[in-house]
């Protein structure tokens, strides 16, 4: 039995628990707290205005440039986030699908490489739960499209793997 319906339907449950619980002045204290788990599943890691720079692409869906730098890697640690979900691949246009995602997939690669004492790629809920305990780097999630390869799969075993464990 899944433990939310839609990505609607979770934030939906998440917007309400943090107004019942009062929690929206206490997130800016929690920053840098050990233990806390705090995922960004739909946003991204970007810095948006390196786009507004550049000539637009003929593919309003396509990535030709990753556009993180230096100002979105110290938001990402200012704001306390354990990890960021990352859609990789194609999405849709006139690329050919299986090239445009590994071309998506190394660009990110490259990023992690020029960044590895901010950044770091996971692979299992494990790893974000290891993180969670007083590291400053921020996890990646490589997430995908379909159903049995996209980021989903990882948040609902750390989900899982969480509700266990308070259970104890």
């Amino acid at each position: 039995m899944p433990i939310f319906g839609t990505r609607r339907d979770m934030l939906a449950m998440t917007a309400l628990g943090a107004v019942a619980a009062g929690t929206a002045p206490a997130l800016g204290a929690a920053k840098g707290e050990a233990g806390m788990l705090i995922v960004n599943a739909l946003g991204g890691l970007e810095n948006p205005n390196l786009a507004l720079t550049r000539k637009q692409s003929d593919n309003p869906v396509g990535v030709d440039q990753i556009d993180v730098d230096a100002r979105a890697i110290a938001d990402a640690h200012a704001s306390g986030v354990t990890a960021v979900n990352i859609t990789l691949g194609y999405v849709g246009g006139p690329e050919e699908p299986y090239e445009y995602t590994i071309r998506t997939i190394g660009m990110w690669d490259d990023v992690l490489r020029a960044h590895p004492n901010d950044l770091m790629r996971v692979e299992t809920a494990a790893d974000i739960l290891a993180q969670a305990k007083g590291t400053k780097v921020v996890t990646l999630v490589y997430g995908a499209r379909d159903t049995e390869h996209n980021e989903a799969v990882v948040l609902r075993g750390l989900f899982e793997r969480a509700a266990a464990q308070k259970k104890r």
